[in-house]
């Protein structure tokens, strides 16, 4: 969905049941998700060198560990758990992508809209709802 200019095409009737992803479709949320992990790796330990943002890969568990290998699993998880803790400072650095939410705003009030996403549900509402878009899915699936 993220390539498409114009929606004209599709062969949308009121039958049709529409599925979104949110992560790095209905919104970009990796640079707040790298800023909410930075903070929280520097909560934590002191920082020798400091961690660039890469746009091409989200940061996440695995990035953390491979970046980190000599994190305690006590170290490990309050990252994680200050990473959760801290995302909401960071969501004025989501940004919706206009096509798909086009798509959305265009069709909620007449079709099925599903959000499927592999986001946590808090972590997913709260940035559904910076967006004034939560009630605009007819059923929501988290992680």
């Amino acid at each position: 969905m993220e390539n498409i200019k114009q929606d004209n095409n599709l062969k949308i009737n009121s039958d049709t049941v529409l599925l979104f992803d949110m992560d790095r479709t209905l919104i970009d949320t990796d640079f707040a998700n790298f800023l909410s992990y930075k903070n929280a790796i520097q909560s934590v330990i002191m920082l020798e060198k400091e961690i660039e943002y890469n746009p091409d890969e989200r940061f996440n568990r695995t990035t953390l560990k491979a970046i980190f290998p000599n994190l305690t699993k006590t170290e490990f998880e309050e990252i994680v758990k200050l990473k959760g803790e801290n995302y909401k400072e960071h969501l004025s650095q989501t940004k919706l992508n206009k096509s798909v939410a086009d798509i959305l705003m265009k069709y909620y009030t007449t079709n099925k809209t599903v959000l499927v996403t592999n986001c946590r549900e808090d972590r997913a509402l709260m940035t559904l709802n910076y967006h004034n878009l939560t009630d605009k899915f007819s059923n929501i699936f988290f992680k």
